[in-house]
């Protein structure tokens, strides 16, 4: 729903002869069927334009509409709780609400859905709205600022906007506004709670402002179905109207609740991959349906194990690099927000991504798809690692010099010595050995170590160590130099100091060097040498990683008696 097609309704309304062919009146209609259906709408100029839907009891349409087109509201009115007193009944707390008897006796006892607020103390913009929590608690919503709209997470781990705000400015002193929600979570609403919505409605369209007001030209309509009702006016090049539209769910709280059943107890559906049967010594092509799969204590099957590995291209993994605010990839795991996870993978000596078949088929079917692109047959067997660990069920104890350094900076985070802090702490998850020779996966890993070792460093505090041992000061020196000299004011070897800082300089360079100038002569060479010695850049990491764990750890037993 655009916001324009809103607030120029008006504009296209002024010529009509009846109420039928007025622009509004035709959106008023759509409204009953729309996708997203408007809880609030507003703007004035020479379309002067207003919408405020609250939800009814259903058998509220059956009661008396003779007063109906005098309603008296808007989002901005709200209960009160405060002092009354007066009238001999001494002075006592109440609480008010606007949809009290005042009102015509179809909206009395409404529940109000859109609730304007307005805080001088708030930064910003001072106005704004809030849904009923009726609404947002049931239906899982949040509002996110930067989307101007209440939302949740799908099947699929992406944000969903369920309703929303959406403001144009139409002149320095007018706002056209408008508050949506999405059409099927308000008819579940309505139908969960037996109501309908009630959206009441004035508009008026007044290209000048001398046009002379006749009440005799004004009339009243209801339509056949009894769901609206209004009073209008239409002139040469004018029309105003004003009334109540009752929109009730199509379905019943059943049949929603069949359709709901029903998507439940779908068939799932399951993608075939190529896996490692080890059970009968081939590689075959088999679903990851857990019918299709034979567990240990079933020794007469013929099916693959559920623990039949599956192998892929790396690649696989990068979508989930790339998306660090939507996915969690850890070195084992990985897992969307709230949605699914795959409960282990590995890298095996080849380059392989693998997991196991019984995992797969607990993705969703977008997913199981996009990881059978990349399925290809097995070019070794699993990593060592996750044999001693998901089939001799012991801890892996064999050195890795990336999983030792972070396991020893979230230590570190987590006992909070005054040189090191962590300033994005969940970066730690995402910084995993890069699988193939592009350069973006080695570059990346390079920063985020980086962020993680060289900026966890506190500059301050290890200056401020320093200069109290007596060492010597250089505006120019930052946190890496500042640590060396505070080494060797603790007495340690200006050589031995040298080493110890050594590993997160080359980092450091590596950044520079590297990760900022991808492009030059230099970055080329540079890279050239490291695969050279190392291999790939997998190689690389791990040794750097393993230098860095290393001279953390001797810097850690010799820092913290200083503090």
């Amino acid at each position: 729903m655009k916001l324009d097609v809103i607030w120029q309704i008006g504009h296209r309304a002024g010529n009509a002869t009846d109420l039928e062919s007025l622009e509004f009146f035709k959106w008023l209609r759509m409204q009953r069927s729309s996708e997203r259906v408007a809880l609030y709408a507003s703007s004035l100029g020479t379309s002067s334009i207003f919408v405020h839907a609250v939800s009814v009891p259903a058998t509220n349409i059956e009661r008396s509409w003779d007063r109906l087109t005098e309603w008296s509201a808007n989002p901005f009115d709200a209960a009160t709780c405060g002092l009354v007193y007066g009238g001999g009944d001494g002075a006592r707390i109440e609480r008010h609400t606007p949809w009290d008897d005042q009102q015509p006796e179809p909206l009395q006892g409404a529940t109000q859905l859109v609730f304007g607020r307005s805080f001088d103390g708030r930064i910003g913009q001072k106005t704004y709205f809030e849904l009923s929590q009726d609404i947002t608690i049931a239906h899982g919503l949040h509002w996110l600022e930067e989307r101007m709209a209440w939302c949740r997470l799908d099947d699929e781990g992406d944000i969903e906007e369920i309703a929303g705000v959406i403001e144009h400015r139409l002149s320095a002193d007018d706002m056209a506004t408008l508050v949506w929600i999405d059409g099927k979570v308000l008819e579940a609403y309505l139908a969960s709670t037996n109501a309908c919505l009630a959206q009441m409605f004035d508009c008026a369209w007044l290209p000048t402002f001398d046009i002379p007001f006749d009440p005799n030209r004004i009339k009243r309509y209801t339509d056949d179905e009894r769901t609206l009702v209004c009073k209008f006016a239409i002139y040469e090049k004018a029309s105003c109207f004003r009334g109540v539209q009752f929109v009730a769910p199509a379905r019943s709280a059943r049949e929603l609740g069949e359709l709901a059943y029903a998507r439940v107890h779908a068939a799932e559906e399951y993608e075939t991959f190529l896996v490692q049967d080890r059970k009968n010594d081939q590689v075959v092509e088999c679903s990851c349906s857990p019918d299709a799969l034979a567990s240990y204590f079933e020794p007469d099957s013929r099916a693959p194990y559920e623990t039949s590995p599956v192998f892929f291209k790396s690649q696989v993994l990068d979508k989930y690099k790339a998306d660090r605010e939507k996915y969690r990839l850890t070195d084992r795991t990985l897992s969307c927000r709230n949605a699914w996870s795959l409960k282990t993978y590995d890298v095996n000596e080849a380059a392989q991504v693998q997991t196991y078949i019984v995992y797969l088929g607990n993705l969703p079917i977008a997913e199981q798809r996009y990881w059978k692109s990349f399925n290809e047959p097995p070019k070794g067997t699993i990593s060592k690692r996750a044999f001693v660990s998901d089939f001799e069920g012991r801890p892996d104890t064999e050195p890795n010099g990336l999983r030792d350094l972070k396991a020893l900076l979230a230590r570190l985070h987590r006992e909070c010595p005054h040189w090191f802090r962590l300033k994005q702490p969940e970066l730690l998850d995402h910084v995993n050995y890069p699988l193939t020779a592009a350069l973006k996966p080695w570059d990346d890993v390079i920063i985020d170590l980086t962020k993680v070792v060289v900026e966890g460093l506190d500059h301050g505090a290890l200056k401020k160590l320093a200069k109290t041992l007596g060492r010597p000061e250089d505006k120019s020196w930052r946190s890496i130099r500042w640590l060396r000299e505070a080494l060797i004011g603790l007495s340690v070897d200006d050589e031995r100091a040298r080493e110890l800082v050594a590993p997160l300089e080359q980092l450091q360079q590596l950044r520079s060097k590297l990760s900022a100038h991808t492009g030059g002569n230099e970055a080329t060479e540079m890279r050239r040498q490291l695969l050279k010695e190392f291999k790939s850049p997998r190689g690389h990491i791990e040794a750097l990683a393993t230098e860095l764990h290393a001279s953390l750890t001797e810097i850690q037993a010799i820092l913290p008696e200083a503090f």
